[in-house]
């Protein structure tokens, strides 16, 4: 199975994993609640391809910095 990650603010690659064998566990999915499975992960097992919608390193920081500025976009569906 190929992961590609994909910053869910600036939609920039973060990074990629392939693996071969596989589970929820291993790549911490398990952790997740089924609304955060739907929220931040596209899975086609027939295409052996999930994406994976994270936050990266830049748009963290700025989310830290102005966290009012990420919540009221947030909040009107602006991402």
């Amino acid at each position: 199975m190929h992961f590609i990650y994909f910053c869910k603010q600036c939609h920039n690659c973060v990074g990629e994993i392939k693996l071969t064998n596989w589970n929820e566990t291993m790549l911490g999915f398990d952790l997740l609640t089924a609304a955060e499975k739907e929220e931040m992960l596209i899975m086609d097992l027939q295409k052996g391809q999930g994406i994976v919608k994270v936050i990266c390193e830049a748009c963290f920081q700025k989310e830290l910095a102005q966290p009012f500025l990420f919540r009221e976009t947030s909040s009107i569906g602006l991402h």
